[in-house]
């Protein structure tokens, strides 16, 4: 028992150069010399972390120590009690494989050291590698996790992918006893790419979304997609917010031009139903609402997988854009309230500028393209469909939408009309938009007479 050689211990002590000696038993809250004089912040010598018998008055429950272990020198951080873990903390667990990092406001940074505890240089930050504790009778696997005691900052949760898989991650956030806790499942990821969660534990803690997750998804910096959750985020959810398709017809919004909607195309990913999604959620760019018709369920790029067409009024998304090639953002939701989301991109010009990296075309309007058009105009199909009170009958949905506007802007200007510059362009404008959606390799960008 060292209590019966307490001296000769000591000296062994002294001896070898003994840094640390833990034992258990239950001790007072002392840091002190061989002779139990007390010695100042930051000095090590005899240690004792008291046991729930021997707090001090006030104190509840048991209570540790961290130490700091750098090139032979030993540190120690001031006594912490469980209390005051039970009262303010933020506990982050990612589960393989990623790697997890924290940033505080400043930048400040903590991130998980495989050989050991490791303070952080966020104030009150700590990481605890992956361990594993086997006994007779006790087989325990400890994962990884960081912990910032008494946090006072909004703090930045980066994962980024080690290998092809899918990871998990558990952020808690315990004040005055409260714990609340956000639980990822499932997340795909892949070498390099960088998903950052930030939490909002307000509106967590209401039942609301507060969290946001940006998603690189190749690594290289720029952050294409963002997905909003709440307290449980599923690989079904994350799909529906990264993986659901948009296509945006026309792709080249001339603000000249005399049309007025345009077109989205939206594809979920496997497994849900485009007839679930609540047309009266869906927005561009968080602004612009959809319209409430015309709403069909096709398959308008025939790619055997089913797609809801909704459309947007052109001046308002016009409104919202600036000039060049634009990414917008369309979000909604189904009708069991998850959320939804997807990008495309499009190329806004004013009606003034040349388009270099175009063909210009002839200055004639295609022979036959008039008549052409009034027939698919008056053919009934099975394609017909109600935009806004006009009946349009043709080839397929999308074009006949454009073949309508072009035949508005026709009998507008009238044939004689189309050896005017401005008029002739508004034509081209339309024209454009229709060869474009049939893929027919023809663009008018820049204005030109055209000939009757």
């Amino acid at each position: 028992m060292i209590d019966k050689n307490r001296d000769d211990f000591l000296d062994w002590c002294d001896k070898n150069d003994v840094k640390v000696v833990i034992t258990g038993h239950t001790h007072q809250d002392v840091v002190c010399d061989r002779n139990g004089t007390s010695l100042d912040a930051g000095e090590v010598g005899y240690i004792q972390t008291p046991s729930e018998a021997k707090l001090p008055s006030g104190g509840d429950g048991r209570s540790f120590r961290i130490f700091n272990v750098n090139g032979g020198i030993v540190s120690i951080d001031k006594l912490i009690y469980t209390q005051d873990i039970l009262d303010g903390r933020v506990e982050i667990k990612p589960l393989s494989p990623v790697e997890l990092h924290v940033y505080d406001s400043q930048l400040r940074h903590v991130e998980i050291d495989p050989y050991g505890i490791v303070e952080g240089e966020i104030p009150g930050s700590y990481s605890f590698p992956k361990r594993s504790l086997e006994t007779e009778d006790v087989s325990e696997i400890y994962p990884e996790k960081i912990i910032i005691f008494e946090p006072i900052d909004d703090y930045l949760y980066e994962l980024i992918g080690t290998e092809e898989g899918t990871y998990g991650l558990d952020i808690t956030y315990v004040s005055g006893g409260v714990e609340t806790t956000f639980k990822a499942a499932d997340i795909p990821t892949s070498p390099g790419a960088r998903h950052v969660y930030a939490v909002n534990w307000s509106a967590l803690s209401a039942g609301k979304e507060g969290v946001t997750i940006e998603i690189d998804a190749d690594g290289d910096g720029i952050f294409e997609r963002t997905v909003i959750a709440d307290k449980d985020l599923t690989s079904e959810e994350f799909a529906l917010q990264t993986k659901t398709v948009v296509d945006f017809e026309p792709d080249v919004l001339n603000l000249r031009s005399p049309g007025k909607v345009v077109t989205a195309y939206i594809e979920l990913p496997e497994g849900f139903d485009v007839s679930d999604i609540v047309i009266s959620s869906l927005k561009l760019n968080s602004l612009v609402s959809a319209l409430s018709k015309p709403v069909k369920i096709g398959d308008y790029d025939e790619d055997g997988i089913p797609d809801l067409m909704v459309k947007f009024d052109r001046q308002q998304v016009a409104e919202v854009h600036g000039s060049g090639t634009q990414m917008v953002t369309l979000t909604g939701r189904l009708s069991d309230g998850r959320p939804l989301a997807g990008i495309d991109f499009i190329r806004v010009i004013d009606g003034t500028e040349a388009e270099a990296v175009v063909p210009e075309f002839e200055s004639t309007v295609p022979e036959g393209f008039i008549a052409d058009m009034e027939d698919n105009l008056q053919t009934t199909t099975d394609d017909s469909v109600d935009i806004g009170g006009e009946d349009a009958f043709g080839v397929k949905e999308a074009v006949g939408f454009m073949l309508f506007e072009a035949s508005e802007t026709i009998n507008e200007l009238g044939p004689e009309s189309f050896n005017n510059e401005e008029s002739a362009f508004e034509l081209a404008c339309v024209i454009n938009d229709v060869f474009t959606m049939l893929d027919e390799g023809m663009y008018y960008n820049t204005p030109q007479k055209l000939g009757a």
